[in-house]
């Protein structure tokens, strides 16, 4: 392995979420790892506009025309709970908090918790345990309260 090849590995592991990386190859051993900053999701605005009255508006829980998208920050397989058989972080209807977590994704081994950005209300879930997930793939759908 070259020096070159060694800066091309660092710069293609710069461009994802990987927080530690580990390859052997012969003699050659190198291990990588560097801090993510502390947002843990990517969170996309947007207005909701409809003539028709939804399902939302009727329950008993206020509605709320801003909700945002919690979105993958890598790929990994989506865990809803820390363990086989454990309830859920959330589930729809839960009301969240700021920095709360809100699944794990597993990546290269490492479980990375997903944490809210905001306060609000769980309104959609898209995905289920054990799914892929890939970067940037909706995982929550949010109202803020």
């Amino acid at each position: 392995m070259e020096i070159k090849d060694i800066f091309q590995l660092i710069k293609a592991i710069e461009q994802t979420q990987i927080t530690e990386f580990s390859i052997q190859i012969g003699e050659v051993k190198i291990y990588l790892k560097r801090k993510i900053d502390d947002t843990k999701s990517k969170v996309e605005d947007f207005s909701f506009q409809s003539d028709e009255k939804s399902v939302e508006e009727e329950s008993t829980i206020p509605f709320s025309k801003n909700k945002k998208i919690i979105r993958a920050p890598m790929l990994g397989i989506f865990h809803a709970s820390s363990f086989p058989d454990a309830e859920p972080f959330v589930k729809v209807g839960d009301i969240i908090e700021k920095s709360q977590v809100l699944c794990i994704i597993e990546s290269m081994k490492m479980m990375n918790e997903i944490r809210s950005d905001s306060r609000g209300r769980i309104t959609k879930i898209f995905v289920r345990e054990g799914d892929s997930v890939e970067f940037d793939q909706p995982l929550f759908e949010i109202e803020e309260v």
